[in-house]
């Protein structure tokens, strides 16, 4: 008899988890060791607005870290905690 527990796909989603984990607190630690370069891309992007704010550009040039910069500097509540 197979329990949830058991499941291949619980045990991937759990292992993700794990990742993802370690990823937020590799980035929070690195982010807060490393003195980032303002730059004119954040002038643009406000965090009180109620419109939604799209931030794009190509691969690795840093959207997920303005994200966060942008976010953890106005105390931003929700999935970056």
């Amino acid at each position: 008899m197979q329990t949830f527990i058991n499941k291949p796909n619980f045990k991937y989603k759990m292992a993700l988890a794990e990742v993802l984990k370690d990823q937020l607190q590799e980035l929070k630690k690195g982010l807060q060791e490393i003195a980032l370069i303002p730059r004119e891309a954040e002038k643009t992007l406000n965090p009180s607005s109620k419109l939604i704010q799209v931030v794009s550009g190509v691969r690795r040039c840093g959207k997920s870290v303005l994200v966060y910069k942008l976010l953890t500097e106005k105390k931003f509540v929700g999935c970056l905690g």
